[in-house]
């Protein structure tokens, strides 16, 4: 009966019925009829004076209208398509797939258990009501008002009711005297009124006089849009209001608000420009949609709720975002002198606008990345759109695009790339890609030098084509781009720049997963959300790939490779395959973590970009259907029509604020900090003044490294957090470094941050040398401190507690076992200093039987001596051991302990303790001070802690090491 309806159409048809009927659902479930009690009954309802009328309904009406509905829209379709021909009826199922977004967000943001906004689905309900009741009225006439049309009339009354929202916006924005006239639900209450006069209005106009909504059409999208460009007032944060009731603001520069102002100016303006540039005689109504006006709207939904001035207490995370830019101002050159550990654009930008629009401190930092994503993503939203020609497409893709800056900051690149008139000219081509490189490269190292990387064998495409093609010898351009490099590379540190940032990608590349890594099994018995549901949403990704090794298949089994498809296809594929150690490198359970990101990424941005060009016109409708629905499902952004109320409100509520300045803290202003964040800064901040002059710095070992910027104090390596400086080249650049000017002071232990269990003593074991040579520990104020030492004398027994309180990891997990297993590629990071079972040693709770022992008691271990070796703990630092436990009942404990010096016994401040497993073991005995300090060995001791996990177990080719850095 339907046949010769497209797959569009059907689709269309099938998602608006199943809207209806999620309209109809929460319609049913908002019924409250109080039931008849046949006697005086308590059960569950009766606590809350609730029923069941709306449960028993839900399901019979759910069915209702999604059948219904369906038949009643394939039906206004076939009459479309058969009174006014296909295009009509095209036109018709867009209107409904557009209509059915809001909802479409809303309920897959309920995949992985988010709540859910029911004003989306009226937004929908209303919409596709309204237009399938307009187009049915119009099916009649001759020539009939397109559905299109009809769909602009309605979406010019949505906007214009939100003329009240936007009144109340800037009144709120304004100067402290011009607001609080009206309370907010009042500028709501006329919103809603205005929506349900818009939507009649248009109604009418559509059945009775369907020319002249044609005609008026411009003026009301003028109308419409001409109050969208206030929205970007959002970006100027509202007031702020503690619990004390003393409203206060953000201390923002005169150049917030200038920008702010012409950002609003020139989305009226082209609102206006395209208003007076449009033909009455022209049909194509989408020219008088503007993008800046409707960006404005999306930086309103997104980020357009004003946060509280917050000091995280993550001082590690929180001191990317600082002090990059603040480094830069007092001289240090990025990627040199400080290394981003994500790149200029995710790290710095916020430090950069908030010392630009802001004053600059802790509290503004988060408030200015509201403004760092809006232009970024202005920048992704006008790439999108002059790729595809569609505003849909951009709008959906930019707001659900997120996580990180990098993202739609590579959307710019790839959508310039990709783009089909520059593609036309292969010099004009290259000369872009050229002179962008370096740009991509800085702004995001990782993710750059890969998109760089993917997009070569088109780069060399286009050069191939520039020598084939004689016509196009146009080397001027790319010539002058180079140049233009070398020059800047001469007179700017530019080269020097590109030099660190690659080498800083090189240095982690090879590191990245052991050192950072979250393995994905780890999630699969995690606490909820977890389960199949989020594991087949956040990975996701994969489909960017099939997409476009699909594509790169069509285009090249069709004869489509000379169009638009191959070459964006193939960089997309090389792409998303190379972003894998990404994707799948840190899976953190409970969350969407990196692959979530990429499976953003690539529904948002590398599917719809690759797959444009592929489809028919009347298709591409599907590619925002998809975006809305995966990307939705990924819980990102939460798509809520509250938030426009939310973001009108003139001030916000604030926990209680401290003062910074006050407290001789300047740099982190009026903020919230936790009451145990803030002892420790205050203390700290005592500790340092008494001891350093205002322009010193010191060594902060804790990888808090925001309280560099707290304490105003420059970082004096370009890795900050001991926790990033894994890789060895680094670690021996900051060893040379300090080794310079040794710092007055470094801070050993205060609350340190030790993420994945990794300390210093095993994440940086040349950096923890040198302090251990250097510095002599002391506690004061809470904190284990060191100061340079005075003379070549050993540390004192005091001084290696404290030492070990600061970087002593005694539970090792697993560590022997990942080792001993690397044993082959790790050989040459080692040599061996003393093979210890040429020695018999001695047995204690067990028999021997060669070097495999029975444990007869409950303490079995073995014994060697080393006190006829004149060792010392740094002549040694690893022990290598071969394990074998037969008949094993449980994951074997071992525990390892060492005595010299004054110790004449074992002890347990001075013992390693971890899970084996059989195999090569090797036990960074170096880990712990007590052992790298020791200047005479006299003994080594092997502990099966848990017996009863053997019957027998091995130890054999025991072994001391030697790294060789």
């Amino acid at each position: 009966m339907f046949n010769q309806l497209s797959a569009t159409e059907k689709i269309a048809a099938a998602v608006a019925a199943c809207v209806m009927a999620g309209v109809g659902l929460l319609a049913t479930l908002k019924l409250n009829v109080a039931p008849m009690y046949p006697d005086f009954i308590v059960g569950s309802i009766t606590w809350a004076a609730s029923t069941k009328l709306q449960d028993l309904l839900a399901a019979p009406v759910f069915i209702a209208v999604l059948s219904g509905t369906s038949l009643l829209l394939l039906l206004l379709l076939k009459k479309q398509a058969k009174s006014h021909g296909e295009a009509h009826a095209g036109q018709f199922a867009e209107q409904l797939i557009w209509w059915s977004l809001p909802a479409c967000a809303a309920t897959f943001h309920l995949v992985l258990g988010q709540g859910l906004d029911g004003k989306l689905f009226t937004v929908s309900g209303i919409g596709i009501v309204a237009v399938s009741l307009a187009c049915a009225a119009n099916a009649r006439r001759a020539e009939p008002l397109g559905p299109g049309i009809i769909g602009a009339g309605f979406v010019g009354a949505f906007l214009i009711a939100l003329v009240p929202i936007e009144l109340a916006l800037a009144l709120g924005r304004a100067p402290l005297a011009w607001f609080g006239a009206l309370p907010l639900r009042s500028y709501m209450r006329a919103a809603y009124i205005l929506l349900a006069i818009g939507v009649l209005a248009t109604m009418a106009f559509a059945v009775l006089h369907p020319q002249a909504l044609r005609r008026r059409l411009p003026d009301v999208l003028l109308a419409a849009q001409a109050g969208l460009p206030v929205f970007f007032l959002t970006l100027y944060p509202a007031r702020l209001l503690p619990p004390d009731g003393v409203l206060i603001k953000y201390d923002t520069t005169i150049w917030l608000k200038v920008l702010v102002v012409a950002m609003a100016i020139w989305g009226v303006v082209d609102v206006w420009r395209r208003y007076r540039r449009h033909s009455g005689a022209s049909q194509d109504w989408t020219r008088l949609l503007s993008p800046i006006a409707l960006f404005a709207l999306l930086v309103a939904l997104r980020v357009g709720h004003t946060g509280a001035p917050h000091i995280s207490p993550d001082d590690y995370h929180f001191g990317e975002s600082l002090l990059g830019w603040w480094s830069y101002l007092q001289g240090a050159i990025p990627y040199l002198d400080y290394l981003p550990a994500h790149g200029l654009v995710d790290d710095d930008l916020p430090g950069f606008l908030s010392h630009l629009f802001y004053d600059g401190t802790a509290a503004s930092v988060g408030d200015a990345g509201r403004l760092a994503f809006a232009l970024v993503a202005l920048a992704a939203f006008l790439s999108v759109y002059h790729f595809s020609g569609s505003l849909g497409l951009a709008f959906v893709s930019t707001y659900f695009t997120g996580g990180r800056l990098a993202w739609p900051f590579l959307t710019c690149f790839l959508c310039l790339w990709f783009h089909p008139r520059l593609r036309a000219r292969p010099a004009n081509w290259l000369t872009i890609w050229i002179l962008s490189v370096p740009v991509v490269l800085l702004g995001v190292p990782p993710q750059g030098l890969l998109l760089v990387a993917a997009s070569a064998p088109m780069a060399a495409y286009m050069a191939w084509r520039l020598v084939r093609e004689a016509g196009e010898r146009k080397w001027k351009g790319i010539m002058g781009a180079l140049l233009a490099l070398a020059v800047l590379a001469a007179v700017t540190p530019l080269g020097q720049m590109l030099f660190g940032a690659v080498r800083y990608v090189a240095e982690n590349g090879s590191i990245n997963q052991v050192a950072y890594g979250v393995a994905w099994a780890l999630s699969w018995n995690s606490v909820p959300p977890s389960g199949l549901v989020l594991e087949l949403v956040r990975m996701s990704w994969v489909a960017a790939a099939l997409v476009c090794l699909a594509v790169v298949y069509a285009s090249l089994t069709t004869g489509l490779h000379n169009k638009r498809l191959f070459w964006p296809a193939l960089v997309a594929l090389l792409f998303s395959l190379s972003l894998i150690p990404y994707s799948m490198g840190r899976i953190d359970p409970a969350g969407i973590s990196r692959p979530g990101l990429a499976a953003i990424f690539g529904w948002a941005v590398l599917i719809p970009i690759t797959a444009w060009w592929l489809l028919e016109a009347r298709n591409r409708i599907l590619l925002p259907l998809a975006v809305t629905c995966a990307a939705a499902a990924l819980n990102l952004s939460s798509p809520s029509v509250a938030v426009l109320q939310a973001v009108a409100a003139p001030t916000i509520g604030t926990p209680p604020l401290r003062d910074g300045a006050a407290a001789g803290l300047p740099n982190i202003s009026n903020a919230y900090v936790q009451d145990d964040h803030w002892d420790r800064l205050q203390r700290l901040n005592s500790l340092l003044s008494a001891r350093l002059a205002p322009a010193d710095s010191y060594l902060d070992l804790t990888s808090r490294n925001a309280q560099y910027f707290y304490l105003n104090r420059k970082p004096l390596l370009a890795v900050p957090a001991p926790y990033n400086m894994v890789p060895l080249p680094q670690q021996k650049r900051a060893v040379a470094e300090l080794a310079k000017n040794p710092p007055k002071i470094a801070l050993l232990e205060g609350n340190n941050i030790i993420h994945d269990g990794g300390g210093l003593a095993l994440r940086d074991p040349l950096l923890y040398r040198y302090v251990l040579d250097t510095y002599t520990p002391q506690l004061q104020d809470g904190f284990i401190v060191g100061y340079p030492k005075t003379t070549d004398a050993s540390h004192t027994a005091q001084a290696i507690e404290l030492f070990q309180k600061a970087f002593a990891t005694s539970e090792l997990g697993m560590i022997p076992v990942a080792w001993g297993r690397s044993q082959r590629s790790l050989a040459g990071r080692m040599m061996q200093v003393r093979e210890l079972s040429a020695n018999a040693p001695s047995v204690h709770d067990a028999t021997q039987t060669d070097s495999v022992y029975t444990p007869s008691g409950p303490d079995p271990h073995i014994v060697f001596d080393l006190s006829d070796a004149a060792l010392a703990g740094r002549d040694a630092g690893l022990l290598r051991v071969d394990f074998r436990c037969e008949g094993q009942t449980a994951p074997p404990r071992i525990q390892v302990f060492w005595w010299g010096d004054e110790d004449r016994a074992p002890s347990e401040a001075s013992s390693l303790r971890f899970t084996a497993a059989e195999g090569h073991l090797i036990v960074p005995l170096e880990a712990s001070p007590s052992w790298l300090l020791r200047k005479r060995l006299d003994g080594l001791r092997i502990d099966l802690d848990n017996p009863s996990a053997c019957t027998r177990f091995a130890v054999d080719h025991v072994s001391l090491f030697q790294r060789v850095f």
